[in-house]
């Protein structure tokens, strides 16, 4: 028997860094994609989702920290990663109330996402 797929969605402004994640995701998840938060949170209205994972830096609409804070609301369930090339100043205070579960910082280590993905 087949584990059931997870699904995903990879949030970036980026398209080579959203397609190059949802790449590597896909061989073991089912992933949708958006390229900005407010497109996240219209895709998050029409399918459920196990995990979020979004960029922290999306000019020039809202922030993925802002985003993930919207989900944790609207869809408390849904696991939140933050990516960012940059580190955040401090993620403590929205690690201690749920908003993101791990940051992980560009780029990327896929086995170490998929490992945190379950």
């Amino acid at each position: 028997m087949h584990p059931t797929k997870k699904r995903l969605m990879v949030v970036d402004d980026l398209e080579a860094h959203r397609i190059s994640l949802a790449r590597v995701l896909r061989t073991r998840h089912s992933v949708a994609t958006a390229p900005h938060a407010l497109g996240a949170l219209r895709l998050l209205r029409s399918e459920a989702f196990d995990a979020i994972v979004s960029d922290h830096e999306m000019p020039p609409g809202p922030d993925g920290l802002w985003l993930l804070n919207e989900v944790a609301h609207i869809a408390p369930q849904t696991r939140r990663f933050l990516i960012s090339a940059a580190e955040p100043l401090d993620l403590s205070a929205f690690v201690r109330l749920g908003i993101v579960e791990a940051f992980f910082k560009k780029p990327i280590h896929a086995a170490e996402l998929l490992a945190q993905l379950g």
